[in-house]
């Protein structure tokens, strides 16, 4: 994952979240959902990839699968806001975490 692959996926999740704080939750719901098929999925493909300690790659493939089970919670509750938050707080500092683990 590159610098601007790390940084596109973030704003988009950012205005997906936004989306879901404003009402607009089908089409957020629709972004998502393409997020989690393609943009999510490339996540954890460059984490199996990466040279991380395995240690600290099995934390971060657990927060991120904590994280896409409490998105799902919270969709199943209609907690548009509750998602707006697990993807703006802990999906995005996921993906800044494993970024930054990359540049070193």
């Amino acid at each position: 994952m590159t610098i601007f692959t790390a940084r596109d996926l973030t704003e988009k999740l950012l205005l997906t979240a936004n989306k879901f704080r404003m009402g607009y939750e089908w089409e957020a719901g629709v972004e998502l959902k393409d997020h989690t098929n393609s943009d999510i999925k490339e996540l954890i493909a460059v984490i199996n990839k990466s040279n991380v300690v395995d240690k600290l790659k099995n934390t971060i493939l657990q927060l991120l699968a904590n994280t896409m089970s409490s998105i799902s919670a919270a969709q199943e509750r209609r907690d548009w806001c509750g998602m707006a938050d697990f993807i703006q707080f802990d999906l995005v500092s996921i993906i800044h975490i494993v970024n930054t683990q990359l540049k070193e």
